[in-house]
């Protein structure tokens, strides 16, 4: 996530000194001195109606937290409501924001939370919640809002900077601290509620288009309204959904495929016979009994069966789709891009640099059948033990826990920082002896009687079992903790064994010690500090006195509190 700047005139840079891992830095009391702040709301209206009225300074039962330095208010004309805690207008010499009001309404600001995922089988995306921003409105001068649809899904940014007196500071030292959403605005006797949601793009979107059942590609009247489906990366026996049943023509992708592989019917290979360049031309061939014919520009296969009782289960192996960038070998990473950029509706710029790069590498498959671009993107991240989110800023990207001992600690939290002693949050998570990764998981399982006769008893054996194993093990663990568990199965989205065997091998790293979660309650300087960051505790009891490099898995702010979880 984009860090947050300054507490003060200063950045925050310079409120935490960074460390490389060969030497960590430890904070000293000059370093965490600010001052005050002033906390700024910046809410989009410009669809909204109604005209704002001034109000006056005085507010009746809902005053802000400390009175402004001048008179500061909404203007009337403003397609968009700014607010302070304060109180704040721009010097007239403030190049950024000359005599800019921002109006002294904003009576606290508001919560944000930012959770990540660390154990496997936890759910996949990165939790973002935002609380509510009270608005001082005794004088009604902000009721038009309340109730209007229009401020639902409406920006609001939230800003901070120094407050200085008698002069205010420039506005170019006030940094963005979220990018977040309204939810809309409810009115009450002396105050309006502002609900505020997590900045992404909601991707409840489905993944792909329906079929019209018109005939031909968008299949008969019996497909009308059922979901197109979609294959991302490689993956093996999948159902292909038959959109004419008078040729055989079966679909694998909403578009175009890279590869299809092999096809068979009950287990027993077809014949393939080349590739058509149109759906068109894909109707007009006429494949020999046994054989299949490919038109990969539109993802689909037309087959010929091979005795008088047509097709009974047809199974594909492919490579799937091919845009944004070509196949980039179906690595998890470039899944998720095709899939934001893709159906997902964003655009490059939505995307952290090299949002999935810390993600493992190997290539990988998807097919599915209905669901939404976030259903997606939880089942690939789950796939690779990943975590997947928007950041505060309101941009994409993703990421894996990692042994916090292993990272290079960015800063030291001493005692004197804390605003009170560290708590330990739950019970140890215990260690894990044994972690199994499955691989080549099939789009279907075969029961011996779904096969022909044709199939050999080692393919049977095969086509039996809902993934391949990969396995990483340590006997240590087990003799030196009685209660140590056995990981539960992950299966995975990769397609060979070497990929899923790495994974299993840095699970098994991750999670086999004991690892322990702490309450960390900071104040100023707990704002620097970005969820998955290295961070060493020392405290003089409970095994941190020496100090121990933990993971930041989760921060809620609060203004200028923070308070951290931190695992390891």
């Amino acid at each position: 996530m984009t860090a947050l700047a300054p507490l003060a005139a200063a950045p925050l840079a310079a409120l935490w000194t960074q460390a490389t891992p060969q030497a960590v830095a430890v904070l000293a009391p000059a370093d965490l001195v600010g001052g005050e702040a002033v906390w700024m709301l910046l809410l989009g209206v410009s669809g909204a109606t109604g005209t704002p009225a001034p109000a006056p300074l005085g507010m009746m039962a809902g005053a802000p937290l400390a009175a402004p330095d001048r008179p500061a208010d909404v203007p009337s004309d403003a397609p968009e409501i700014r607010v302070s805690d304060r109180g704040w207008i721009g010097e007239p010499d403030d190049l950024a924001a000359p005599n800019l009001i921002w109006a002294a309404r904003m009576m606290e600001p508001p919560a944000l939370e930012f959770t990540l995922p660390v154990l496997p089988e936890s759910a996949r995306r990165r939790v973002a919640t935002a609380g509510e921003v009270l608005l001082a409105n005794g004088d009604g001068a902000l009721d038009y809002l309340a109730g209007d649809w229009r401020v639902g899904g409406q920006p609001v940014t939230l800003l901070r900077g120094p407050h200085r007196r008698p002069r205010h500071a420039p506005f170019a030292e006030f940094v963005e601290v979220a990018r977040l959403r309204a939810r809309g605005a409810a009115s009450g006797t002396s105050r309006l509620a502002l609900p505020l949601r997590d900045p992404g793009a909601d991707l409840s979107v489905p993944l792909a288009p329906l079929y019209a059942g018109a005939g031909g590609a968008e299949g008969g009247s019996d497909l009308a309204g059922a979901p197109k489906p979609v294959l991302y990366g490689i993956k093996r026996r999948i159902e292909p959904v038959l959109v004419d049943p008078a040729r055989y023509i079966y679909q694998i992708h909403d578009g175009a495929i890279e590869e299809v592989i092999a096809v068979r019917d009950r287990g027993a290979p077809l014949t393939d016979v080349g590739d058509s360049l149109s759906y068109a031309a894909l109707e007009s061939f006429v494949p020999g009994a046994g054989e299949f014919r490919t038109c990969r520009s539109a993802g689909m296969v037309r087959v010929e069966p091979a005795g008088a009782d047509g097709v009974s289960l047809l199974t594909v192996d492919a490579r799937g789709a091919t845009a944004f960038g070509g196949y980039s070998a179906g690595t998890p990473a470039s899944i998720a891009r095709k899939l934001l950029l893709g159906p997902g509706g964003l655009s490059a710029a939505a995307l952290v640099q090299d949002a999935f790069g810390a993600w493992p590498v190997g290539e990988a498959g998807l097919y599915l059948i209905g669901g939404t671009v976030a259903e997606a993107m939880d089942a690939l991240a789950a796939g690779v033990a990943g975590w997947w989110g928007a950041d505060r800023m309101g941009r994409y990207d993703g990421g894996q826990a990692t042994a916090p001992e292993g990272m290079g600690a960015a800063w030291v939290i001493q005692p004197w920082m804390l605003r009170a002693p560290p708590e330990e949050a739950g019970t140890p998570d215990a260690p894990r002896w044994r972690t199994t990764v499955g691989y080549a998981a099939p789009g279907r399982v075969m029961r011996a009687e779904d096969l022909a006769g044709s199939v050999s008893t080692a393919d049977r054996d095969a086509w039996g079992k809902e993934f391949q194993p990969a396995v990483a093990f340590d006997a240590t663990v087990r003799a030196t903790y009685p209660q140590a568990d056995e990981a539960p199965n992950l299966i995975s989205v990769f397609d060979q064994e070497g990929d899923a065997a790495a994974l299993a091998t840095q699970l098994q790293g991750l999670h086999g010690v004991p690892r322990r979660t702490w309450r960390v309650a900071l104040n100023r300087a707990g704002l620097a500090v970005q969820p998955g960051t290295a961070l060493r505790l020392i405290w003089p009891r409970h095994g941190l006195t020496s100090g121990r490099t933990l993971l930041a898995r989760g921060i809620s702010i609060r203004g200028d509190r923070a308070e951290l979880l931190l695992w390891g």
